[in-house]
């Protein structure tokens, strides 16, 4: 499961940071790697945009004006406060998303290496 993530993570490095994801390891490996591996994971961190997330096309403010009733159908209006409640609004959804998905990556860390007895 964490190769698969760390896969995913590759495609937004910036190009500045290191592609390296510590893997587990075999049963046998030295304990230095086991805690690199703990150590990184438990305090991960994704790049991913999360532009899935996004609620509204900042191209398209009469959609988000209809919405939340301060635009009439007719009515054709454009400006930068609109704009800017949208880019919250989405930055809002984009964090939320962000802050799920690693914390699902760090639950599952536990959750696969120290499993609840049956």
């Amino acid at each position: 499961m964490f190769e698969q993530v760390g896969e995913q993570e590759i495609e937004f490095l910036d190009g500045t940071s290191d592609p390296y994801f510590p893997t587990f390891g075999a049963k046998d490996a030295v304990e230095d790697v086991v805690r690199e591996f703990y150590a990184y994971w438990a305090s991960f961190a994704s790049r991913k945009t999360f532009a899935f997330a996004e609620k509204y096309n900042p191209n398209d403010v009469r959609l988000f004006l209809f919405r939340h009733s301060i635009l009439t159908p007719w009515q054709d209006s454009y400006n930068r406060q609109i704009k800017r409640a949208i880019e919250k609004e989405n930055k809002k959804a984009r964090d939320t998303a962000r802050k799920e998905y690693n914390e699902t990556v760090r639950v599952r860390l536990f959750l696969y290496f120290f499993p609840f007895p049956c």
